[in-house]
């Protein structure tokens, strides 16, 4: 049997994105799971990051926090798709990620980073779904809490954990709209009438 330490050397799962930069172009990019010292390089990398530009205790939560979280997840986490067979980093460095004249917005590393969130996720083990008692059980502890991102659980999930609970949220909802709306079929597309149409409901309080 192969030891773990000569099974690890082989090339982590790597998955082709493309991303779509501000001028028009698109950029491919591998991204990779992070694993071990990843992880804390990036946690630490994070409150560096935030420390640095005025936040005292950094935390989940915090958008200076997250954005460190994001770029230093990015850095270790993006290669270079010419180099299949060893780890080169598609990122110089944070900074050139950051540079107001040639990096990525916001939004485009948010995309990013979710793209590799996803990608982390998918070569995970862990449950990725919700069944219908635990999916309640979070209904009712999101309908309670306090819109801080902190408290939140939806904020903590991996992404397709948050994919299944929205998609379960969206199919419940469409049976509650069945249940009470005066149609059979599964698109909502003749609900919403064009506002010129001469056509009125004829219903009791309508």
């Amino acid at each position: 049997m192969a030891r773990f330490k000569d099974v690890a050397r082989g090339v982590l799962a790597r998955q082709r994105f493309d991303l779509a930069l501000i001028d028009g172009t698109s950029w491919a990019v591998d991204i990779v799971p992070l694993i071990g010292e990843h992880e804390a390089d990036v946690l630490v990398g994070a409150r560096a990051f935030a420390k640095a530009r005025g936040v005292e205790e950094p935390k989940r939560g915090d958008e200076l926090y997250e954005l460190g979280l994001w770029v230093h997840t990015l850095l270790a986490a993006c290669l270079d798709p010419d180099e299949p067979t060893k780890p080169v980093r598609a990122f110089d460095s944070i900074e050139q990620m950051l540079d107001r004249t040639t990096g990525l917005d916001r939004d485009r590393i948010a995309f990013l980073f979710e793209a590799q969130q996803r990608h982390q996720d998918a070569c995970s083990f862990r449950k990725r779904g919700l069944d219908i008692g635990e999916f309640i059980n979070e209904v009712i502890a999101h309908a309670v809490k306090e819109e801080d991102p902190a408290e939140l659980p939806f904020e903590q999930w991996a992404p397709a954990t948050r994919r299944s609970f929205v998609r379960t949220l969206c199919v419940q909802y469409m049976n509650l709209l069945e249940s009470k709306l005066p149609f059979t079929s599964a698109s909502l597309d003749e609900v919403k009438k064009p506002e010129n149409s001469s056509e009125t409901s004829t219903s009791d309080g309508a």
